[in-house]
Formats: C-alpha cells, sequence, structure tokens
C-alpha cells in the first residue's frame, strides 16, 4: 500500500525548510533508514531516512524549492503502483496541495547555487570560497557537482582562503578573525542564517520566559570510579555526559512537569524523554536530540550522543523528535557555573559545570578531597514552582551519585 513520504518539522516552530539534495530518484527501491533526501531550515542541515521499504513512485519537489512540514514531498510503494491509483484512493488533495505550495525559495544562497546540482559539502565550500558552482563540471552521479570538484577549481585559481577574506572590508561571511592584530579596520559580520534563528530564538526566550534558577553541587567521586572500571571491560567507553543524559531521564519519570512543552495558557506533558544536548559551532547554537531515552541503555546513550554531537558540530541535525528537557554541558572548558537559557518551548534547562576538587568534610572531624560538578537548573515558572524544581535537583544528584553502571 502506497504511502506519502511527509516533510517532517525539522526543528520547533519551524514551519518550512528547503530540500537540498535528492539522494533517491523515482523508480529506485530504498530500505527502511536509507537516507532519502537532505533539507536545510534556518538552523541546520537535516538527512531526513526513510521510515518503510518499498519504490520511490513520485517526487513532488525538486532540489531548491521549499515544502511545509508535515506535507507530503514524494511516493513510496510497491513496484508499478501508480500515483493515480494513490489520488484515486483520497491522497489527491494532498498531492494537489503540495504542488500548490511549491514555490521558489529565497535564501541567502546566490541564485546560481539554488539551481545547480550540487551536494550539500559542495555548496559549503562553495559559499565559503564565494565560488561560482555554474562554472564548475560535476563528476559524479547524473553530472552532480561534488565536494572534489569545488575544490579542484580553488587549487587551480587565485581564490582567496576564508582567512584572507576576513581581512577585506567585503567580507560577506559570519567568519571571525583568529586575533585582533589581524584586522586593518573595523568589520561587520552579518549575521548567518543559523546565528540569525538562534539570536531570534533565545531573545524570545528571555523576554516571554520568567525563568527562575536552582544550583546543587553533585559529588561524581563514587560514579567517576564506576565509570572507570566499565570503561576497561567495555567495548566502548562512555562519558560523564551519558552518565548525566541516563541519570536525568530516570529523574525525569518521577517529575514530569519538566519533561513538557509550555505554551501561554497550557502546559504541553510529554510521554517520551527526547533528551537535547545543546552543542555550538561557528555559525550558532545547536540542540540534537537523542530521542526516547528512557528505552536506552548506557552503551546505547553513548553511541548515539557521539553521533548526534559530531553531526551537529558539521551543522547536520538527522533526528525529527523535538527535544523535551535540554542538556547543556560547558565542563569541557573548566566553567564551574552558568546561567543557561530555556529553548523555548521546553520547561526546563539543565548547565553543567566542569569537574572540581573540592575538599569537603567528612562527618564531625574529618576531610576529603572529592570530585564535584554544580548543576544549574533553569526553570519556566508559569508551569512549575520552586519546590518542585528543588525536588528535582534533590533527587537528580542522588541518582548520579548512586549510579550503577551495568
Amino acid at each position: 500500500m502506497s504511502e506519502p513520504i511527509i516533510m517532517p518539522q525539522v526543528g520547533q516552530d519551524i514551519e518550512k525548510a528547503v530540500i537540498l539534495e535528492w539522494r533517491v530518484c523515482e523508480n529506485d527501491h530504498v530500505s527502511k533508514g536509507d537516507i532519502l533526501f537532505v533539507v536545510e531550515s534556518d538552523k541546520a542541515i537535516f538527512e531526513i531516512e526513510a521510515e518503510t521499504s518499498g519504490v520511490i513512485l513520485k517526487i513532488l519537489f525538486e532540489e531548491g524549492e521549499e515544502a511545509k512540514v508535515f506535507e507530503p514531498v514524494a511516493y513510496i510503494g510497491e513496484p508499478g503502483e501508480s500515483i493515480e491509483k494513490m489520488e484515486a484512493s483520497g491522497d489527491s488533495s494532498k498531492t494537489e496541495q503540495s504542488i500548490v505550495h511549491r514555490q521558489t525559495v529565497t535564501t541567502d544562497l546566490p541564485l546560481e547555487l539554488s539551481k545547480t546540482h550540487a551536494s550539500p559539502s559542495a555548496r559549503r565550500i562553495a559559499r565559503e570560497y564565494d565560488v561560482d558552482l555554474s562554472g564548475i563540471s560535476g563528476t559524479g552521479p547524473n553530472g552532480r557537482i561534488c565536494k572534489r570538484d569545488v575544490l579542484n577549481m580553488i587549487d587551480h585559481r587565485d581564490i582567496p582562503s576564508p582567512s584572507e577574506l576576513q581581512n577585506t572590508s567585503a567580507m560577506k561571511t559570519h567568519s571571525v578573525p583568529v586575533t585582533i592584530k589581524e584586522i586593518s579596520k573595523d568589520i561587520e559580520i552579518q549575521f548567518s542564517k543559523m546565528r540569525k534563528a538562534t539570536a531570534e530564538r533565545l531573545t524570545l526566550s528571555k523576554q516571554t520566559i520568567p525563568h527562575f534558577y536552582h544550583a546543587i553541587d553533585v559529588d561524581m567521586t563514587a560514579t567517576l570510579d564506576h565509570r572507570k572500571e566499565y570503561n576497561k571491560s567495555a567495548n566502548s567507553r562512555i562519558s560523564v555526559n551519558d552518565i548525566l543524559v541516563m541519570a536525568v531521564a530516570t529523574t525525569l519519570n518521577r517529575f514530569p512537569l519538566l519533561n513538557a512543552h509550555v505554551f501561554d495558557n497550557k502546559i504541553s506533558i510529554k510521554k517520551a524523554v527526547n533528551i537535547g544536548i545543546a552543542v555550538s559551532n561557528d555559525e550558532g547554537l545547536l540542540v540534537p536530540v537523542i530521542p526516547d531515552v528512557a528505552a536506552l541503555g548506557i552503551r546505547e546513550i553513548s553511541l548515539l550522543s557521539h553521533e548526534i554531537i559530531q553531526n551537529a558540530r558539521q551543522g547536520i541535525l538527522k533526528t525529527k523528535s523535538p527535544a523535551s528537557f535540554t542538556i547543556s554541558n560547558m565542563s569541557m572548558y573548566q566553567i564551574n557555573y552558568f546561567i543557561p537559557i530555556i529553548n523555548p518551548p521546553e520547561c526546563a534547562i539543565l548547565g553543567v559545570g566542569g569537574l572540581q576538587k573540592r575538599v569537603i568534610p567528612i562527618g564531625k572531624t574529618q576531610t576529603a578531597v572529592r570530585d564535584i560538578i554544580t548543576l544549574t537548573l533553569a526553570c519556566d515558572h508559569r508551569a512549575v514552582d520552586g519546590d518542585y524544581a528543588a525536588r528535582f535537583l534533590k533527587s537528580l544528584k542522588r541518582n548520579i551519585e548512586h549510579f550503577a553502571l551495568k
């Protein structure tokens, strides 16, 4: 039975996305999990996977076109099944609606990049070096311009590098000089689409959400010892962040008001615990998501976390599930304590500080050096009160300090 392939919601409050590249053609057979197409929103590039196996019967949008979320962009079904049969079965309204809503995309890309058949990596390098793709002959499948084609053009032309472009008054990209000494005059840098979206979202958060904050110290000594022993025998190593993700998911099970989205006059408590991990790259902030964490083991969390963070640093998000709670970890920068900003419409976000050696009292007469981290919870006061948030943090502290790795 044929099914529509729907444009997913590739980010909260995002209504449309641009199809950058189709990885399949009509009549291609695909398996569940295969990458079908690549889309770009204001914040990132996403690879969209097939949710079922079958044959691509019809593609409704071409590369460079914009589609609304939750509407069909293609159809998948059995070999030989026609689009006419699908329309007769009741899908015609969706198909017609999708075609009506097709429009010429207006983005920050030059017009020639929107029309040229090129891979996402080739487009990114072309934007970075200000290369006109229309003058390049592609060596990829069906004449597609690949990364190597753009690099070959750069090698054989007198094209300045991004660092050289930084010293010109006509700099257009969101590049930052390495040192002040490199700047000969004041430089104005236009926000990239991702940086602009980040700015708008954080401004909205601070202006509309009544934040309040709680902080608590957590003794990580025993947990770090357990982690060390586990990593000696396990096939894959787990990080402190993996442990925090699992502990947060376990704790949220008992505090569902914090696993929620908040709107003007209601709170939507989420069934699945989808943990977002705040990740920064040169263009702005992204929040890749580990879906349904409560159903995963620590090893699965570790593998997924590593994959989504690496992809996010390249501006790629693969998951379609919106985060229900976010963790922002600054421990790698030796930041002891910071106050995070809630990622709307979520109800809360957890800030994780760096590991510190501290002397603390043991009993009435002794002291000991322990490994301590500081957790800071920011909450939306419209949905939860201080008592509820304090009990969550106290429970989270206990779950982390008594974390058992199996």
